[in-house]
Protein backbone atom coordinates (compact mmCIF):
# COMPACT_ATOMS: atom_id res chain seq x y z
CA UNK A 1 0.00 0.00 0.00
CA UNK A 2 2.76 2.44 0.86
CA UNK A 3 4.40 1.83 -2.50
CA UNK A 4 1.16 2.54 -4.35
CA UNK A 5 0.55 5.75 -2.45
CA UNK A 6 4.07 6.99 -3.11
CA UNK A 7 3.62 6.67 -6.88
CA UNK A 8 0.45 8.70 -7.26
CA UNK A 9 1.97 12.15 -6.66
CA UNK A 10 4.72 11.47 -9.25
CA UNK A 11 2.26 10.39 -11.92
CA UNK A 12 0.01 13.30 -11.16
CA UNK A 13 2.97 15.69 -11.39
CA UNK A 14 3.97 14.37 -14.82
CA UNK A 15 0.41 14.74 -16.10
CA UNK A 16 0.27 18.32 -14.86
CA UNK A 17 3.61 19.17 -16.53
CA UNK A 18 2.51 17.52 -19.79
CA UNK A 19 -0.76 19.48 -19.75
CA UNK A 20 1.04 22.77 -19.10
CA UNK A 21 3.53 22.20 -21.91
CA UNK A 22 0.76 21.32 -24.36
CA UNK A 23 -1.26 24.34 -23.29
CA UNK A 24 1.70 26.63 -23.83
CA UNK A 25 2.29 25.29 -27.40
CA UNK A 26 5.78 23.97 -26.61
CA UNK A 27 5.52 20.99 -28.98
CA UNK A 28 7.27 21.38 -32.34
CA UNK A 29 5.05 21.76 -35.37
CA UNK A 30 5.14 22.61 -39.04
CA UNK A 31 6.21 26.14 -39.83
CA UNK A 32 3.14 28.03 -41.02
CA UNK A 33 4.42 29.41 -44.32
CA UNK A 34 2.02 28.20 -46.95
CA UNK A 35 4.86 27.63 -49.41
CA UNK A 36 8.47 28.85 -49.40
CA UNK A 37 10.10 30.89 -46.66
CA UNK A 38 12.51 33.64 -47.66
CA UNK A 39 14.87 35.07 -45.05
CA UNK A 40 16.64 38.05 -46.63
CA UNK A 41 17.86 39.97 -43.59
CA UNK A 42 19.16 39.34 -40.09
CA UNK A 43 15.91 40.61 -38.63
CA UNK A 44 13.91 38.07 -40.66
CA UNK A 45 16.16 35.33 -39.26
CA UNK A 46 15.70 36.59 -35.69
CA UNK A 47 11.92 36.73 -36.12
CA UNK A 48 11.66 33.33 -37.82
CA UNK A 49 9.83 31.51 -35.00
CA UNK A 50 7.62 34.48 -34.25
CA UNK A 51 6.61 34.79 -37.90
CA UNK A 52 6.14 31.11 -38.73
CA UNK A 53 5.79 29.20 -35.47
CA UNK A 54 2.17 30.24 -34.73
CA UNK A 55 3.02 30.49 -31.07
CA UNK A 56 4.92 27.24 -30.99
CA UNK A 57 8.45 26.12 -31.90
CA UNK A 58 8.18 25.00 -35.51
CA UNK A 59 10.72 22.43 -36.69
CA UNK A 60 9.50 21.42 -40.16
CA UNK A 61 9.33 23.63 -43.23
CA UNK A 62 6.83 22.19 -45.69
CA UNK A 63 8.24 24.09 -48.67
CA UNK A 64 11.61 25.66 -49.48
CA UNK A 65 13.83 27.78 -47.25
CA UNK A 66 15.88 30.54 -48.87
CA UNK A 67 18.50 32.35 -46.82
CA UNK A 68 20.23 35.28 -48.48
CA UNK A 69 20.98 38.81 -47.31
CA UNK A 70 23.86 41.24 -47.04
CA UNK A 71 23.51 41.69 -43.27
CA UNK A 72 22.87 38.08 -42.22
CA UNK A 73 25.59 37.02 -39.76
CA UNK A 74 23.89 34.59 -37.35
CA UNK A 75 21.58 31.63 -38.05
CA UNK A 76 21.21 30.53 -34.44
CA UNK A 77 17.57 31.69 -34.29
CA UNK A 78 16.88 28.75 -36.66
CA UNK A 79 18.14 26.21 -34.12
CA UNK A 80 14.76 24.51 -33.79
CA UNK A 81 14.70 23.34 -37.41
CA UNK A 82 14.82 19.55 -37.95
CA UNK A 83 13.58 18.99 -41.51
CA UNK A 84 12.79 20.74 -44.77
CA UNK A 85 10.35 19.09 -47.16
CA UNK A 86 11.48 21.31 -50.00
CA UNK A 87 14.93 22.71 -50.77
CA UNK A 88 17.43 24.71 -48.72
CA UNK A 89 19.16 27.57 -50.52
CA UNK A 90 21.89 29.53 -48.71
CA UNK A 91 23.08 32.12 -51.22
CA UNK A 92 24.74 35.52 -51.41
CA UNK A 93 25.28 36.08 -47.72
CA UNK A 94 28.26 38.40 -47.82
CA UNK A 95 28.96 38.37 -44.05
CA UNK A 96 28.00 34.84 -43.03
CA UNK A 97 31.03 32.96 -41.59
CA UNK A 98 29.41 29.70 -40.43
CA UNK A 99 26.07 27.90 -40.32
CA UNK A 100 25.74 27.69 -36.54
CA UNK A 101 22.06 27.23 -35.76
CA UNK A 102 21.43 24.43 -38.26
CA UNK A 103 22.89 21.65 -36.10
CA UNK A 104 19.46 20.10 -35.55
CA UNK A 105 18.65 19.80 -39.25
CA UNK A 106 18.52 16.11 -40.21
CA UNK A 107 16.77 15.93 -43.59
CA UNK A 108 16.18 17.96 -46.74
CA UNK A 109 13.87 16.28 -49.22
CA UNK A 110 14.71 18.73 -51.96
CA UNK A 111 18.00 20.28 -53.04
CA UNK A 112 20.78 21.71 -50.90
CA UNK A 113 22.44 24.72 -52.50
CA UNK A 114 25.19 26.72 -50.81
CA UNK A 115 26.41 29.32 -53.27
CA UNK A 116 28.27 32.62 -53.35
CA UNK A 117 28.88 33.10 -49.65
CA UNK A 118 32.31 34.76 -49.71
CA UNK A 119 33.01 34.59 -45.95
CA UNK A 120 31.67 31.08 -45.26
CA UNK A 121 34.51 28.92 -43.90
CA UNK A 122 32.92 25.53 -43.24
CA UNK A 123 29.74 23.45 -43.26
CA UNK A 124 30.33 21.89 -39.85
CA UNK A 125 26.90 22.86 -38.51
CA UNK A 126 25.22 20.59 -41.09
CA UNK A 127 26.76 17.55 -39.42
CA UNK A 128 23.32 16.26 -38.37
CA UNK A 129 22.12 15.87 -41.97
CA UNK A 130 21.41 12.24 -42.85
CA UNK A 131 19.46 12.66 -46.10
CA UNK A 132 19.33 15.19 -48.94
CA UNK A 133 17.73 15.11 -52.36
CA UNK A 134 15.37 12.14 -52.09
CA UNK A 135 12.38 13.88 -53.69
CA UNK A 136 12.59 12.74 -57.36
CA UNK A 137 9.84 12.69 -59.93
CA UNK A 138 8.35 9.32 -60.80
CA UNK A 139 10.72 8.73 -63.70
CA UNK A 140 13.81 9.62 -61.61
CA UNK A 141 14.80 12.01 -64.40
CA UNK A 142 14.56 15.10 -62.18
CA UNK A 143 16.12 14.71 -58.75
CA UNK A 144 17.27 17.43 -56.34
CA UNK A 145 20.98 18.19 -56.19
CA UNK A 146 23.65 19.15 -53.70
CA UNK A 147 25.50 22.21 -54.98
CA UNK A 148 28.47 23.80 -53.21
CA UNK A 149 29.54 26.64 -55.49
CA UNK A 150 31.56 29.86 -55.38
CA UNK A 151 32.24 30.03 -51.67
CA UNK A 152 35.56 31.87 -51.60
CA UNK A 153 36.60 31.07 -48.01
CA UNK A 154 35.30 27.51 -47.77
CA UNK A 155 38.06 25.05 -46.82
CA UNK A 156 36.04 21.94 -45.96
CA UNK A 157 32.76 20.12 -46.66
CA UNK A 158 33.07 18.10 -43.45
CA UNK A 159 29.50 18.86 -42.37
CA UNK A 160 28.14 16.43 -44.97
CA UNK A 161 29.82 13.43 -43.39
CA UNK A 162 26.60 11.57 -42.43
CA UNK A 163 25.22 11.46 -45.98
CA UNK A 164 25.46 8.01 -47.57
CA UNK A 165 23.65 8.57 -50.87
CA UNK A 166 21.62 11.01 -52.92
CA UNK A 167 19.28 10.55 -55.86
CA UNK A 168 20.38 13.77 -57.55
CA UNK A 169 23.66 15.42 -58.50
CA UNK A 170 26.54 16.53 -56.33
CA UNK A 171 28.38 19.57 -57.64
CA UNK A 172 31.47 20.92 -55.90
CA UNK A 173 32.67 23.84 -57.99
CA UNK A 174 34.64 27.08 -57.90
CA UNK A 175 35.57 26.96 -54.23
CA UNK A 176 39.11 28.39 -54.41
CA UNK A 177 40.24 27.39 -50.89
CA UNK A 178 38.74 23.91 -50.71
CA UNK A 179 41.57 21.37 -50.27
CA UNK A 180 39.78 18.01 -49.98
CA UNK A 181 36.42 16.22 -50.08
CA UNK A 182 36.74 14.40 -46.78
CA UNK A 183 33.22 15.47 -45.83
CA UNK A 184 31.84 13.05 -48.44
CA UNK A 185 33.54 10.06 -46.86
CA UNK A 186 30.32 8.05 -46.34
CA UNK A 187 28.79 8.56 -49.79
CA UNK A 188 28.36 5.20 -51.56
CA UNK A 189 25.93 6.00 -54.41
CA UNK A 190 25.04 9.10 -56.40
CA UNK A 191 21.95 8.79 -58.57
CA UNK A 192 22.82 11.79 -60.69
CA UNK A 193 26.13 13.33 -61.69
CA UNK A 194 29.22 14.04 -59.62
CA UNK A 195 30.90 17.23 -60.78
CA UNK A 196 34.18 18.41 -59.26
CA UNK A 197 35.02 21.57 -61.15
CA UNK A 198 37.42 24.53 -60.88
CA UNK A 199 38.57 24.14 -57.28
CA UNK A 200 41.95 25.87 -57.32
CA UNK A 201 43.50 24.26 -54.20
CA UNK A 202 41.85 20.85 -54.29
CA UNK A 203 44.77 18.43 -53.94
CA UNK A 204 42.99 15.11 -53.40
CA UNK A 205 39.60 13.40 -53.54
CA UNK A 206 40.34 10.67 -51.01
CA UNK A 207 37.04 11.44 -49.30
CA UNK A 208 35.20 9.55 -52.06
CA UNK A 209 36.68 6.22 -51.01
CA UNK A 210 33.31 4.47 -50.45
CA UNK A 211 31.73 5.62 -53.71
CA UNK A 212 30.70 2.68 -55.94
CA UNK A 213 28.13 4.04 -58.42
CA UNK A 214 27.57 7.37 -60.14
CA UNK A 215 24.60 7.94 -62.42
CA UNK A 216 21.98 5.22 -62.21
CA UNK A 217 19.32 7.78 -63.24
CA UNK A 218 19.54 7.82 -67.06
CA UNK A 219 22.42 9.88 -68.55
CA UNK A 220 24.61 11.22 -65.75
CA UNK A 221 28.33 11.86 -65.50
CA UNK A 222 31.42 11.87 -63.38
CA UNK A 223 33.11 15.11 -64.39
CA UNK A 224 36.43 16.18 -62.91
CA UNK A 225 37.91 19.20 -64.60
CA UNK A 226 39.73 22.44 -63.99
CA UNK A 227 41.36 21.40 -60.68
CA UNK A 228 44.99 22.52 -61.13
CA UNK A 229 46.42 20.98 -57.91
CA UNK A 230 44.87 17.53 -58.32
CA UNK A 231 47.64 14.98 -59.05
CA UNK A 232 45.72 11.68 -59.05
CA UNK A 233 42.26 10.16 -58.60
CA UNK A 234 43.04 8.28 -55.41
CA UNK A 235 39.75 7.84 -53.57
CA UNK A 236 37.81 6.37 -56.49
CA UNK A 237 39.22 2.85 -56.10
CA UNK A 238 35.78 1.38 -55.31
CA UNK A 239 33.97 3.06 -58.18
CA UNK A 240 32.59 0.41 -60.55
CA UNK A 241 29.96 2.19 -62.61
CA UNK A 242 29.39 5.61 -64.12
CA UNK A 243 27.30 6.65 -67.08
CA UNK A 244 29.65 9.22 -68.58
CA UNK A 245 33.27 9.85 -67.57
CA UNK A 246 34.95 13.20 -68.25
CA UNK A 247 38.43 14.11 -67.00
CA UNK A 248 39.41 17.48 -68.45
CA UNK A 249 41.84 20.33 -67.83
CA UNK A 250 43.52 19.10 -64.63
CA UNK A 251 47.01 20.34 -65.38
CA UNK A 252 48.86 18.49 -62.56
CA UNK A 253 47.07 15.16 -62.97
CA UNK A 254 49.77 12.50 -63.49
CA UNK A 255 47.68 9.32 -63.48
CA UNK A 256 44.11 8.06 -63.20
CA UNK A 257 44.98 4.86 -61.33
CA UNK A 258 42.14 5.52 -58.90
CA UNK A 259 39.72 4.29 -61.58
CA UNK A 260 41.22 0.80 -61.41
CA UNK A 261 37.90 -0.88 -60.47
CA UNK A 262 35.81 0.89 -63.10
CA UNK A 263 34.23 -1.82 -65.26
CA UNK A 264 31.22 -0.01 -66.69
CA UNK A 265 31.91 3.59 -67.81
CA UNK A 266 28.58 3.80 -69.61
CA UNK A 267 28.33 5.72 -72.85
CA UNK A 268 31.43 7.93 -73.00
CA UNK A 269 34.99 8.28 -71.79
CA UNK A 270 36.41 11.75 -72.47
CA UNK A 271 39.93 12.55 -71.25
CA UNK A 272 41.17 15.91 -72.55
CA UNK A 273 43.80 18.57 -71.86
CA UNK A 274 45.46 17.07 -68.79
CA UNK A 275 48.97 18.36 -69.47
CA UNK A 276 50.85 16.10 -67.02
CA UNK A 277 48.96 12.85 -67.61
CA UNK A 278 51.44 10.07 -68.47
CA UNK A 279 49.21 7.02 -68.93
CA UNK A 280 45.65 5.72 -68.74
CA UNK A 281 46.41 2.54 -66.81
CA UNK A 282 43.44 3.22 -64.55
CA UNK A 283 41.11 2.17 -67.40
CA UNK A 284 42.46 -1.39 -67.70
CA UNK A 285 39.31 -2.92 -66.16
CA UNK A 286 36.91 -1.18 -68.54
CA UNK A 287 35.14 -3.82 -70.64
CA UNK A 288 33.21 -1.70 -73.12
CA UNK A 289 31.91 1.77 -73.93
CA UNK A 290 30.31 3.55 -76.85
CA UNK A 291 32.67 6.47 -77.35
CA UNK A 292 36.33 6.78 -76.32
CA UNK A 293 38.07 10.14 -76.80
CA UNK A 294 41.62 10.87 -75.63
CA UNK A 295 42.92 14.20 -76.83
CA UNK A 296 45.26 17.13 -76.18
CA UNK A 297 47.04 15.46 -73.26
CA UNK A 298 50.53 16.78 -74.00
CA UNK A 299 52.53 14.18 -72.02
CA UNK A 300 50.31 11.16 -72.68
CA UNK A 301 52.50 8.62 -74.50
CA UNK A 302 51.34 5.36 -72.90
CA UNK A 303 47.80 4.27 -73.76
CA UNK A 304 48.21 0.57 -73.02
CA UNK A 305 45.52 0.96 -70.38
CA UNK A 306 42.90 0.96 -73.16
CA UNK A 307 44.56 -1.53 -75.52
CA UNK A 308 42.07 -4.35 -74.86
CA UNK A 309 39.21 -1.89 -75.26
CA UNK A 310 40.32 -0.67 -78.70
CA UNK A 311 41.89 -3.84 -80.08
CA UNK A 312 40.25 -5.99 -82.80
CA UNK A 313 39.45 -8.78 -80.32
CA UNK A 314 35.98 -8.99 -78.79
CA UNK A 315 36.83 -9.20 -75.09
CA UNK A 316 33.31 -8.34 -73.94
CA UNK A 317 30.54 -10.16 -75.78
CA UNK A 318 28.30 -8.85 -77.04
CA UNK A 319 30.09 -5.52 -77.28
CA UNK A 320 28.41 -2.42 -78.71
CA UNK A 321 30.55 -2.54 -81.90
CA UNK A 322 31.78 -2.79 -84.41
CA UNK A 323 30.65 0.70 -85.36
CA UNK A 324 32.49 3.09 -87.65
CA UNK A 325 35.79 2.05 -86.08
CA UNK A 326 35.36 -1.67 -86.71
CA UNK A 327 36.28 -2.29 -83.07
CA UNK A 328 34.05 -4.82 -81.27
CA UNK A 329 34.17 -3.38 -77.73
CA UNK A 330 33.21 0.18 -78.62
CA UNK A 331 31.59 2.19 -81.39
CA UNK A 332 33.95 5.13 -81.89
CA UNK A 333 37.58 5.78 -80.92
CA UNK A 334 39.20 9.20 -81.28
CA UNK A 335 42.83 9.56 -80.18
CA UNK A 336 44.56 12.77 -81.21
CA UNK A 337 47.00 15.51 -80.20
CA UNK A 338 48.62 13.50 -77.42
CA UNK A 339 52.31 12.59 -77.22
CA UNK A 340 53.70 10.04 -79.66
CA UNK A 341 52.24 6.63 -78.84
CA UNK A 342 48.66 7.75 -78.23
CA UNK A 343 47.56 9.42 -81.44
CA UNK A 344 45.79 6.56 -83.19
CA UNK A 345 44.38 3.13 -82.53
CA UNK A 346 47.16 1.49 -84.52
CA UNK A 347 49.80 3.50 -82.69
CA UNK A 348 48.52 2.10 -79.40
CA UNK A 349 48.28 -1.46 -80.74
CA UNK A 350 51.77 -1.05 -82.17
CA UNK A 351 53.19 -0.34 -78.72
CA UNK A 352 51.75 -3.47 -77.07
CA UNK A 353 54.48 -5.97 -76.05
CA UNK A 354 55.12 -8.69 -78.65
CA UNK A 355 55.69 -12.27 -77.54
CA UNK A 356 56.05 -14.08 -80.89
CA UNK A 357 57.29 -13.08 -84.34
CA UNK A 358 54.46 -13.53 -86.86
CA UNK A 359 53.49 -12.69 -90.43
CA UNK A 360 51.94 -9.42 -89.28
CA UNK A 361 55.50 -8.04 -89.15
CA UNK A 362 55.74 -8.28 -92.94
CA UNK A 363 56.27 -4.66 -93.94
CA UNK A 364 58.67 -1.85 -94.73
CA UNK A 365 60.75 -0.80 -91.72
CA UNK A 366 63.29 1.96 -91.19
CA UNK A 367 65.51 3.82 -88.77
CA UNK A 368 63.85 7.27 -88.47
CA UNK A 369 67.19 9.09 -88.34
CA UNK A 370 67.98 7.89 -91.86
CA UNK A 371 64.70 8.61 -93.61
CA UNK A 372 64.47 7.05 -97.05
CA UNK A 373 66.68 4.11 -96.14
CA UNK A 374 65.19 0.98 -94.72
CA UNK A 375 64.35 -2.68 -94.69
CA UNK A 376 61.77 -5.07 -96.05
CA UNK A 377 60.90 -7.94 -93.73
CA UNK A 378 59.11 -11.13 -94.70
CA UNK A 379 58.17 -13.80 -92.16
CA UNK A 380 57.44 -17.41 -93.10
CA UNK A 381 55.76 -18.85 -89.97
CA UNK A 382 55.42 -22.39 -91.32
CA UNK A 383 59.19 -22.84 -91.54
CA UNK A 384 60.08 -20.27 -88.84
CA UNK A 385 62.21 -18.27 -91.24
CA UNK A 386 62.62 -14.53 -91.73
CA UNK A 387 63.95 -12.87 -94.87
CA UNK A 388 65.40 -9.35 -94.81
CA UNK A 389 66.58 -6.87 -97.40
CA UNK A 390 68.37 -3.75 -96.18
CA UNK A 391 68.96 -0.84 -98.52
CA UNK A 392 71.22 2.06 -97.57
CA UNK A 393 72.73 4.89 -99.56
CA UNK A 394 74.98 7.92 -99.18
CA UNK A 395 73.24 11.28 -99.13
CA UNK A 396 75.73 12.51 -101.72
CA UNK A 397 77.07 10.34 -104.50
CA UNK A 398 80.80 9.73 -103.78
CA UNK A 399 83.47 10.33 -106.38
CA UNK A 400 83.93 7.41 -108.78
CA UNK A 401 87.52 7.04 -107.62
CA UNK A 402 86.38 6.16 -104.09
CA UNK A 403 86.26 2.50 -103.17
CA UNK A 404 83.37 1.62 -100.87
CA UNK A 405 84.16 -0.30 -97.70
CA UNK A 406 80.89 -2.18 -97.95
CA UNK A 407 78.89 -2.79 -101.13
CA UNK A 408 78.96 -0.49 -104.13
CA UNK A 409 79.84 3.23 -103.91
CA UNK A 410 76.81 5.34 -102.98
CA UNK A 411 74.40 2.52 -102.20
CA UNK A 412 74.31 -1.04 -100.94
CA UNK A 413 71.88 -3.94 -100.74
CA UNK A 414 72.21 -6.33 -97.84
CA UNK A 415 70.11 -9.47 -97.62
CA UNK A 416 69.77 -11.82 -94.67
CA UNK A 417 67.88 -14.97 -93.84
CA UNK A 418 67.55 -17.20 -90.81
CA UNK A 419 65.52 -18.77 -88.05
CA UNK A 420 63.40 -17.00 -85.45
CA UNK A 421 62.11 -18.03 -82.04
CA UNK A 422 59.73 -16.07 -79.81
CA UNK A 423 60.47 -12.39 -80.51
CA UNK A 424 64.03 -12.72 -81.88
CA UNK A 425 65.40 -13.57 -85.33
CA UNK A 426 69.03 -14.55 -86.02
CA UNK A 427 69.94 -14.00 -89.66
CA UNK A 428 72.95 -14.78 -91.85
CA UNK A 429 74.02 -11.81 -93.99
CA UNK A 430 74.65 -11.92 -97.74
CA UNK A 431 76.14 -8.92 -99.49
CA UNK A 432 74.75 -8.28 -102.99
CA UNK A 433 77.44 -7.16 -105.43
CA UNK A 434 77.46 -6.20 -109.07
CA UNK A 435 74.23 -5.49 -110.91
CA UNK A 436 72.64 -2.30 -112.17
CA UNK A 437 69.02 -1.25 -111.75
CA UNK A 438 66.77 -2.14 -114.69
CA UNK A 439 69.55 -3.99 -116.46
CA UNK A 440 70.22 -7.74 -116.84
CA UNK A 441 73.97 -7.19 -116.82
CA UNK A 442 76.20 -7.34 -114.99
CA UNK A 443 74.73 -10.14 -112.92
CA UNK A 444 74.24 -9.81 -109.18
CA UNK A 445 76.16 -12.19 -106.98
CA UNK A 446 76.06 -12.75 -103.22
CA UNK A 447 78.83 -13.11 -100.69
CA UNK A 448 78.35 -14.16 -97.04
CA UNK A 449 79.28 -11.38 -94.63
CA UNK A 450 78.28 -11.51 -90.97
CA UNK A 451 75.18 -11.68 -88.81
CA UNK A 452 72.04 -9.62 -88.11
CA UNK A 453 69.87 -10.09 -85.04
CA UNK A 454 66.47 -8.42 -84.67
CA UNK A 455 64.62 -8.37 -81.38
CA UNK A 456 61.05 -7.06 -81.58
CA UNK A 457 59.63 -5.22 -78.58
CA UNK A 458 56.21 -4.72 -80.15
CA UNK A 459 54.41 -4.82 -83.48
CA UNK A 460 55.95 -1.44 -84.30
CA UNK A 461 59.39 -1.43 -82.73
CA UNK A 462 62.53 -3.48 -82.60
CA UNK A 463 66.29 -3.34 -82.23
CA UNK A 464 68.52 -4.44 -85.11
CA UNK A 465 72.10 -5.46 -84.29
CA UNK A 466 74.61 -6.12 -87.05
CA UNK A 467 78.16 -7.33 -87.45
CA UNK A 468 80.09 -7.24 -90.76
CA UNK A 469 83.49 -8.89 -90.20
CA UNK A 470 84.78 -8.03 -93.69
CA UNK A 471 84.86 -4.32 -92.86
CA UNK A 472 85.08 -4.68 -89.07
CA UNK A 473 81.76 -2.88 -88.57
CA UNK A 474 79.19 -3.60 -85.89
CA UNK A 475 76.46 -1.69 -84.15
CA UNK A 476 72.75 -1.41 -83.49
CA UNK A 477 69.85 0.74 -84.67
CA UNK A 478 66.22 0.99 -83.49
CA UNK A 479 63.70 0.28 -86.22
CA UNK A 480 60.00 0.96 -86.71
CA UNK A 481 57.42 0.60 -89.45
CA UNK A 482 57.12 3.08 -92.28
CA UNK A 483 53.32 2.81 -91.97
CA UNK A 484 50.99 1.28 -89.37
CA UNK A 485 48.42 -0.42 -91.58
CA UNK A 486 49.48 -3.99 -90.76
CA UNK A 487 49.79 -3.46 -87.01
CA UNK A 488 46.35 -4.92 -86.14
CA UNK A 489 47.19 -8.12 -88.04
CA UNK A 490 50.41 -8.49 -86.06
CA UNK A 491 48.59 -7.75 -82.79
CA UNK A 492 45.82 -10.31 -83.35
CA UNK A 493 48.24 -13.02 -84.51
CA UNK A 494 50.34 -12.45 -81.41
CA UNK A 495 47.36 -12.63 -79.03
CA UNK A 496 45.29 -15.34 -80.74
CA UNK A 497 47.71 -17.18 -83.01
CA UNK A 498 45.14 -17.00 -85.82
CA UNK A 499 43.54 -14.25 -87.83
CA UNK A 500 39.72 -13.92 -87.91
CA UNK A 501 38.02 -14.39 -91.25
CA UNK A 502 36.01 -11.20 -90.75
CA UNK A 503 38.67 -8.67 -91.72
CA UNK A 504 36.45 -5.72 -90.78
CA UNK A 505 36.48 -6.90 -87.21
CA UNK A 506 40.11 -7.89 -87.23
CA UNK A 507 41.68 -4.83 -88.80
CA UNK A 508 40.89 -1.41 -87.39
CA UNK A 509 41.36 1.79 -89.29
CA UNK A 510 44.19 4.12 -88.36
CA UNK A 511 42.70 7.15 -86.57
CA UNK A 512 45.74 9.40 -86.56
CA UNK A 513 43.73 12.29 -88.01
CA UNK A 514 41.00 12.15 -85.36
Amino acid sequence: MNIGLSRRPKIAGCLIAFTLLFAQGAFATDCDSGESIILNSQSSVVNFQADYGSGRVCDTITGDLWIGGDDIVDLRPLSGLASINGSLLIQENSLLVNLAGLEGLTSIRGALTIRENPMLEDLDSLSGLTSVGMQCDRSFILCPSIVINRNDALTSVAGLNLLTSTQGDIEISSNPKLVDLDGLSHITEIGGSLEIIDNALLSNIHGLSLLTIVGHNLVQSLAIYGNPRLTDLGGLENLRKVDWLEIDGNESLVNIDGLQSLVDPGRWIYIFSNDSLLNVDGLRSVEYTNDLRLGYNAALSDCQGVVTLIDPIDDHEPGPGPGESGIPDLLVAHLNNNAVGCNSVNEVLGAAPLSQINAGLNDAWFYPETSGQGLFLTVYPEIQQMFLTWFTFDLNRPDDSITAQLGDPGHRWITAQGKFAENQANLDVWMAKGGVFNSPAPEVYLEPDGQITIEFNSCNSGMLRYEFPSVKRQGSVPIERVALGNVPICYVLDKNGTFPADSRTAVSTDFSVK
